[in-house]
């Protein structure tokens, strides 16, 4: 991509829900295997870096669910709704 293209994309939103919702999962996927090595070995503090990467990664997904809703103009109530228990939800899971 040439800087100019890279310019023009980073001013969409769905680029930047694209990152949030790619680098949730691959962090969340990467904190079930970080916390079943941990549980494998034996490693309390290795299974709570697996937690720790499981909470970011839904975070990160929220965000990129937050982004999605906030990107299509005006947010319903609905939507608006649940965009709050996700943040909360997923702040609770951290």
């Amino acid at each position: 991509m040439t800087l100019a293209k890279t310019g023009k994309a980073l001013k969409q939103a769905k680029t930047w829900k694209k990152a949030f919702n790619q680098s949730g999962q691959i962090l969340e996927n990467s904190g079930y295997a970080t916390t079943a090595v941990g549980t494998a070995t034996g490693q309390p503090e290795i299974v709570a870096v697996g937690g720790t990467m499981i909470g970011v990664g839904k975070i990160y997904q929220g965000i990129g669910q937050g982004i999605k809703y906030a990107s299509g103009g005006k947010i319903s109530a609905d939507k608006k709704k649940l965009l709050k228990s996700e943040i909360i939800k997923a702040s609770k899971s951290v």
